[in-house]
């Protein structure tokens, strides 16, 4: 019950943000909020967003290569940002297709959210 309540407190939240700002593939919002969100996202919050079974299997397999891939671009030592930037926008995408619109729109939400608080 707890899950449902917040998952609601966080539609309720994100459906303001979410009209006000109407996210599109390859812009500023998706990656000013949700880069280091790719892979930060813990599978409580995954939850949290109200993902399916399904859906949770398939973000969690996501952050999984995105970590493998980034580790593996460190250890090339590739340090171009452009690289990095593009590989997580490949991440996020994956993620995007995975979930529902909504669900989306509340996780970008919930990035910035959490990037604000630090």
């Amino acid at each position: 019950m707890r899950t449902l309540s917040i998952a609601f407190a966080i539609a309720l939240v994100g459906l303001g943000n979410a009209q006000a700002q109407e996210p599109t593939k390859g812009s500023s919002m998706n990656s000013t909020h949700a880069d280091h969100c790719v892979m930060a996202t813990t599978e409580a919050d995954w939850t949290a967003l109200g993902l399916s079974a399904e859906q949770q299997s398939k973000v969690m397999g996501i952050q999984t290569k995105c970590k493998t891939d980034c580790a593996a671009m460190d250890a090339s030592g590739a340090k171009e940002p452009a690289l990095s930037q593009a590989l997580m926008e490949k991440h996020q995408e994956q993620i995007r297709t995975a979930l529902t619109p909504e669900q989306y729109k509340q996780w970008l939400t919930w990035c910035g959210d959490r990037s604000r608080k630090g």
